[in-house]
């Protein structure tokens, strides 16, 4: 009888949750969306509200906040004019 080996590796840095979608296949779904990961600093009651309107809506957070800018952006354009993107 041989030795069975208890130790399996269950997932890697470049596999999604069910390993699955490589990083790099990940990426190319992010670019191909024109989605970009970005880490933003909010007051905690404003993160409760954004996830309870998401959940009553049966939204993801995502949802929520892209309709939130785009909002806040139409408004700012409204009164101000378009917005100049710098270029890098």
């Amino acid at each position: 009888m041989s030795k069975k080996s208890f130790t399996k590796k269950i997932g890697t840095m470049d596999s999604d949750l069910f390993g699955t979608m490589s990083r790099e296949e990940h990426e190319q779904k992010q670019s191909k969306n024109k989605e970009k990961r970005a880490t933003f600093i909010v007051e905690e009651p404003v993160l409760e509200k954004l996830k309870a309107i998401a959940f009553w809506e049966r939204k993801k957070n995502k949802e929520v906040l892209h309709e939130a800018l785009i909002d806040y952006i139409s408004k700012y354009e409204n009164k101000k004019g378009n917005v100049n993107i710098p270029q890098k």
